[in-house]
């Protein structure tokens, strides 16, 4: 914790921090204050998938795509949609496509219920994706997401969302009513509902639905995310730029403001001399610093690091201090002599 009670973080020594969603960035934020590096760049997804909007899907034909883990509670999803199915008029069904610990779990549920007919488990299958294109809607009903690009892939294929408003990843994809739904965390009565909720819609509300689902993917595609990291790297980099500059502005402003004119009998140099302190601070030992090697090499490191724009380090002979001895320093030239 530092003094002011929040806790220490080195996120500043980075150029950027980059999470997937806003939400993770406000959590960030919240636990250790204002981070000016942290930024949001989502996942993205492919969309060279048959995208084509049908209208002949039947709107009760659902999908799971996951990992059948205990986290990802597909048991929910299962027991909605029997539920759906008994309290609709029309015909609603399930395929899972996944595998996992608890598949055993889910078969001997889905059996119980006697209901092996609306709710078809397939296993992990490759082509997994390619069957969003045929199914009306799509259940996330996870604990928790990291950023559930499956919403993405499955709004590119213009099936719509119906997913827990669980960190993260939903609520930053979906707009409920729009181009999804979202459900409190955990409701099955409420996800049961919202699948009777789609299907009471209009067939052109539905197909509109379908389409904003599809625009919203469009915005996380390959490119379009490619494109926010080129700016991001673009917006990085003009940071850096100006902060340089700025630290060169205020070493040159330091440095004049510190150096002396020559003295009359100088005046064949029109270069800067060194401040004496400068001159001193390079070797404090040295009665004569200008006449110690060692202290020429740091008076040459402090010119550097007061003036990083010079074109070089010049010479500036200097004849007064030494007992007549010509001794060579090394300066930072004037501005005007600088260009």
């Amino acid at each position: 914790m530092d003094c002011a009670g929040a806790p220490r973080h080195n996120l500043a020594a980075f150029d950027a921090v980059v999470v997937l969603t806003r939400r993770q960035q406000s959590d960030i934020e919240q636990l250790l204050g204002p981070v000016p590096n942290l930024t949001v760049i989502p996942n993205s997804t492919d969309l060279s998938v048959n995208t084509e909007v049908s209208v002949t899907r039947p709107v009760g034909h659902g999908v799971v795509i996951s990992r059948l883990s205990e986290l990802k509670r597909v048991d929910h999803a299962v027991r909605a949609t029997i539920a759906a199915a008994g309290a609709s008029t029309q015909p609603v069904s399930l395929d899972i496509y996944g595998d996992g610990d608890q598949r055993p779990a889910l078969e001997q549920l889905i059996q119980a219920q006697g209901r092996s007919d609306l709710i078809r488990m397939h296993g992990h299958r490759d082509d997994a994706r390619a069957n969003l294109a045929s199914a009306s809607f799509l259940l996330l009903t996870s604990r928790s997401e990291a950023f559930a690009l499956v919403l993405l892939e499955s709004m590119a294929a213009g099936c719509i969302p119906i997913a827990y408003d669980v960190p993260y990843g939903p609520a930053d994809i979906i707009t409920h009513g729009r181009n999804g739904f979202l459900v409190p965390a955990g409701d099955e009565a409420a996800l049961t509902e919202t699948i009777l909720t789609l299907q009471r819609l209009k067939p052109a509300q539905v197909t509109r639905m379908r389409q904003n689902a599809q625009r919203t993917a469009r915005k996380f595609s390959d490119l379009a995310v490619t494109r926010l990291w080129a700016r991001q790297n673009s917006a990085r980099h003009a940071a850096k730029t100006q902060a340089r500059q700025q630290l060169i502005a205020s070493y040159v402003s330091s440095a004049r403001s510190r150096v002396s004119r020559p003295s009359p009998s100088d005046s064949a140099c029109s270069h800067v001399r060194p401040p004496a302190s400068a001159i001193q601070a390079a070797c404090p030992r040295a009665a004569h610093s200008c006449c110690v090697p060692a202290a020429t090499r740091r008076l040459a490191d402090w010119t550097r690091r007061e003036d990083p724009t010079s074109r070089g380090v010049h010479r500036y002979r200097h004849h007064q201090g030494c007992g007549g001895t010509d001794c060579e320093i090394f300066h930072r030239v004037s501005a005007t002599r600088r260009n």
